[in-house]
């Protein structure tokens, strides 16, 4: 064989090694965030996450809530309350339904999701009545309390409108809030939003996808 052949047959071995390189790194790479794919799913991902200021709430165990309790994992947050005739308790049911699928299904991410419920009922959603409530639906859920002007601060930061009852005309009175399920991620600022129904497959797959997407923009930086 002669010199330039084998030159020739080097070239075209080390071409397609760069080729299939190329493509087994393709392979490898997580597929970049599709937004819009996502809307189509209900699930709206902010180009730039949005900080929100520090707060000054207490958990049903007694802890205090500030920005730091909402680090290091990925957190659901819900508002509504315990009084609530229907919207509040299906959700809370389906995002039990999704801690399992989660467990069973997506085991490492399980372990990186809180679920939080934030009470827009003060008034008689104190601690006691949202530990008494809450492990209903599992024992994971951490409910959160406070002063009405804090909630509603904190609600207003993250785009969440409710219609505070302040002085209640009557024992049972209902109140007006958003069916929206938040994101924050594991820097503890606000990532997105994700509209009902609230399906639990839904918001699994969106969460995977969220945090492959977030696991590799972090590395990037």
């Amino acid at each position: 064989m002669s010199k330039g052949i084998k030159l020739t047959v080097i070239g075209l071995i080390i071409f397609v090694a760069l080729i299939l390189g190329l493509f087994v790194n393709r392979m490898m790479t997580p597929a970049p965030l599709d937004r819009d794919q996502l809307k189509l799913q209900g699930a709206y991902i902010f180009d730039t996450p949005r900080a929100f200021e520090n707060i000054h709430l207490v958990s049903h165990r007694g802890k205090t809530i500030n920005k730091n309790s909402f680090k290091n994992k990925w957190t659901l947050v819900f508002f509504g309350y315990t009084f609530c005739p229907d919207i509040c308790p299906t959700t809370l049911t389906e995002l039990a339904s999704l801690k399992k699928m989660l467990t069973e299904h997506y085991q490492k991410l399980s372990k990186e999701v809180n679920f939080v419920f934030i009470t827009v009922d003060p008034l008689r959603d104190t601690q006691e009545q949202l530990a008494n409530y809450l492990p209903f639906f599992g024992d994971y859920f951490t409910g959160v309390t406070g002063s009405i002007k804090d909630i509603y601060n904190l609600a207003t930061q993250l785009n969440i409108p409710f219609n505070p009852v302040i002085k209640p005309k009557k024992e049972n009175y209902l109140v007006d809030h958003s069916g929206n399920l938040l994101i924050l991620n594991p820097k503890g600022d606000y990532h997105g939003f994700i509209k009902p129904p609230l399906k639990p497959s839904k918001i699994a797959n969106i969460l995977s996808v969220v945090n492959q997407d977030f696991k590799l923009h972090t590395k990037e930086s």
